[in-house]
């Protein structure tokens, strides 16, 4: 009958307790130091989209809503972002993706279409501290009664550069520069035929 596989060295069993103790150590920071580069090389964000069975909403009945107005969010970004400084040409379009969870939660912000980088993360750490957001809600109807459900959205806000300053772009406002002051002036309503 062959003899059982030994774990401890018999002749000296606290020595081997010790090497074991000092594998044990030696594991121990390794496995912390691969935690420590993983959290340091990794953007890890607290907020997650709420239903991960399927993708955000881009409509809805009701849509996110913004604690701040548009013209505020430009104030903001001019006085904390100086255009100049980054040699951004004039007309520039920049779109901003984000996405906005059940919870009015903000997060994924990524600059689509611009390629400066000092820029866009400027740009995004001031949108992301200075905005919290309400979510979207989804309405469904059963007979008479209306269910108010709030749900994951992505949005696309359009900002332009226009003579050295940041322009938040929206369906109903037309923006523009005379003078030095900003000129908001609502687009022309079309009239009906019928009329």
């Amino acid at each position: 009958m062959p003899e059982p596989l030994k774990l401890y060295n018999v002749r000296n069993p606290i020595n081997c307790y010790g090497c074991l103790t000092k594998r044990y150590i030696r594991l121990r920071k390794v496995f912390i130091a691969i935690i420590i580069c993983y959290l340091t090389n990794h953007n890890i964000n607290a907020q997650s989209i709420c239903d991960t069975t399927g993708e955000p909403f881009v409509y809805t009945e009701i849509l996110p809503t913004c604690n701040i107005t548009a013209e505020e969010l430009e104030f903001i970004l001019n006085q904390n972002i100086q255009v100049k400084d980054y040699n951004i040409e004039n007309d520039k379009i920049i779109k901003l993706s984000l996405t906005i969870n059940c919870s009015g939660e903000d997060f994924g912000f990524k600059v689509l279409n611009f390629e400066n980088e000092l820029f866009n993360k400027k740009f995004i750490d001031c949108i992301q501290n200075n905005t919290n957001w309400t979510p979207a809600y989804f309405i469904s109807r059963k007979g008479q009664r209306e269910y108010k459900k709030a749900v994951d959205f992505s949005l696309v806000l359009t900002f332009k550069i226009l003579n050295g300053h940041i322009i938040y772009l929206d369906d109903k406002i037309t923006t523009y520069r005379k003078n030095n002051y900003f000129i908001k002036r609502e687009k022309p309503i079309k009239k009906s035929k019928n009329r």
